[in-house]
């Protein structure tokens, strides 16, 4: 091997390390911004949560009316929103069905 050959594969071996490290370093930067900690189970668990507390703050008897399950919602998201969580309409509202079915079974039991 010439002295060109072993020059042309460090250079080039220290080119592919410098891109690597950008690359590295880009990619954590993106995850550190992005809540890597948090998945998207969690946020689920999380809004699920809150669902189960809002819906004790309603009389049990009340709450199948259309009108509180409403309420409930509006006071799921607006709670999720204040955590930093993002919720859609129809997520609150299968959280606060969830929570509303397993608190009647436990109530029935």
């Amino acid at each position: 091997m010439s002295s060109f050959d072993i020059t042309a594969i460090s250079n080039l071996a220290i080119v592919a390390l410098v891109v690597l490290a950008v690359v590295y370093v880009f990619y954590y930067d993106m995850l550190t911004k992005k809540n890597p900690n948090q998945k998207v189970a969690d946020k689920y668990t999380a809004i699920y949560n809150i669902a189960k507390l809002v819906i004790h703050d309603f009389d049990p008897n009340e709450l199948p009316v259309s009108d509180n399950k409403a309420k409930a919602v509006e006071k799921v998201q607006e709670q999720a929103q204040a955590d930093g969580i993002k919720v859609t309409d129809s997520v609150a509202k299968g959280a606060v069905n969830k929570a509303i079915k397993e608190d009647n079974q436990k109530a029935g039991n």
